[in-house]
């Protein structure tokens, strides 16, 4: 039978964080859940926009505008 242990160290200098040592399983969940936080606070932005009465532009120029920069 073997054991997974996980786990965080913490390293403190002086009440300061120096060094967080964490497996590679945690630290992988934790960059997905901070890439969706991101997501979501654009999301909210965006909304927000919307509901103060800001416009928007239709998709095909959107498409459009996106293709003349990057195509």
């Amino acid at each position: 039978m073997s054991m997974k242990f996980k786990f965080s160290v913490m390293f403190k200098i002086t009440a300061i964080t120096a060094l967080v040592v964490q497996d590679a399983a945690s630290y992988e969940k934790m960059a997905a859940l901070a890439e969706q936080a991101r997501q979501d606070a654009k999301l909210q932005a965006a909304m927000e926009h919307f509901r103060q009465g800001g416009e928007g532009i239709k998709a095909a120029d959107g498409f459009a505008q996106l293709a003349a920069k990057y195509l």
